[in-house]
């Protein structure tokens, strides 16, 4: 089950930062945002945190889904959510943004119809003190993707 939260709890922080491992950078996006939690067995699995940008767009800040919860579709539900209320926003597209090397990311988001649009370069080597890593790549560059609604 998919439902809106108001304040976030340290479960849901904790998978928060499993897909962006900055604190001070998820609590920064976190305000004025739509926080949207999926329950299984009224136990948070899965999360996805959409801001309105302006009156123009949205934009999907964070999507994690428990690694127990992984390969059932959860993230997919969690972005059509967010596709769906953004629709009602009456906006013009919702933007995604993730790293060169987050690959499982980059196809979930082109499966779920998001095309690239842009490349922020060294995005990652500029806006966070400890490198990342995935598979095997560095996270140099910000990949951003749009779903035109």
């Amino acid at each position: 089950m998919i439902k809106a939260i108001e304040q976030v709890s340290e479960e849901v922080m904790d998978l928060l930062l499993v897909a962006d491992p900055s604190r001070g950078q998820v609590e920064g996006y976190l305000v004025n945002s739509t926080i949207f939690v999926y329950e299984d067995d009224q136990e948070v699995v899965g999360v996805i945190v959409l801001k309105q940008h302006d009156e123009d767009y949205t934009e999907i800040m964070n999507v994690s889904v428990r690694e127990s919860h992984r390969g059932r579709g959860i993230a997919k539900e969690l972005m059509q959510k967010s596709v769906d209320y953004s629709r009602e926003l009456e906006v013009s597209h919702v933007d995604i943004a993730t790293a060169n090397s987050s690959i499982n990311q980059l196809a979930l988001y082109q499966k779920s119809g998001f095309r690239i649009t842009d490349i922020n370069k060294d995005h990652f080597l500029n806006h966070y003190e400890t490198p990342i890593w995935e598979n095997g790549i560095q996270a140099k560059d910000q990949l951003v993707l749009t779903y035109e609604l």
